[in-house]
């Protein structure tokens, strides 16, 4: 559904009230407050991107990568899910803490620390590795490029999202400046549950992420 249709049904349910419209500007607001909630609540599926990048070690096979150079729109510093090395034989690696990354000698690792990615890799400069992480995109455009927020008529939210827990957002928001307390209560308690089943269905399609954004 698209921000004009999502406009369209908040607009339909105010009718059935007697209430009037609310500026499109207004609708917009809260449409995009609702995507963020949402976001913060729920690792969605669609959230979940790749990206690749060039290993080059600084000292002892370890290497510093800003992670807004290497995992673009990050959702949340520590929203990686994990990196591979595109070789071959696809090769996993695993996660450790700053504290310990220094002393490793071997093997394939990676920390996290601030706005750092810190990787050690026993391959050569310029391997590509990949490094799968949760974006913060909630919508998409009519060309289907991701983006954080609904801008345009014609965006959609990402499928995941369910249009009617945006539609119940906004009338809970707007019935509650307007003291309209027992519809902006209904409107409050529909979102949520909606969002509840987000949450499960979105943990179960989780569940493989690994595994298939992997797959060269």
């Amino acid at each position: 559904m698209i921000k004009t249709d999502i406009n369209t049904a908040i607009d339909d349910e105010r009718r059935k009230t007697g209430t009037g419209f609310v500026a499109a500007a207004e609708i917009t607001r809260y449409e995009n407050q609702a995507l963020q909630d949402i976001s913060r609540q729920v690792d969605l599926y669609e959230q979940n991107i790749s990206s690749d990048f060039s290993f080059v070690p600084e000292v002892a096979l370890s290497a510093v990568n800003a992670l807004s150079a290497v995992a673009p729109n990050l959702k949340t510093t520590q929203a990686i899910v994990g990196i591979s090395t595109l070789s071959s034989t696809t090769q996993s690696f695993k996660r450790t803490n700053p504290e310990n990354f220094h002393g490793l000698t071997s093997g394939n690792w990676f920390a996290q620390s601030g706005s750092d990615l810190w990787v050690r890799h026993d391959g050569v400069s310029g391997d590509t590795l990949r490094v799968i992480y949760v974006a913060n995109y909630v919508a998409k455009t009519s060309g289907a490029t991701l983006s954080a927020a609904l801008t345009a008529d014609s965006d959609e939210p990402l499928n995941d999202i369910d249009p009617e827990a945006i539609v119940n957002f906004v009338l809970w928001k707007i019935f509650r400046k307007e003291g309209k307390k027992d519809d902006a209560r209904e409107a409050k308690s529909r979102y949520k549950e909606i969002v509840e089943t987000l949450k499960r269905d979105n943990n179960y399609r989780r569940a493989s992420i690994y595994d298939r954004m992997f797959v060269e």
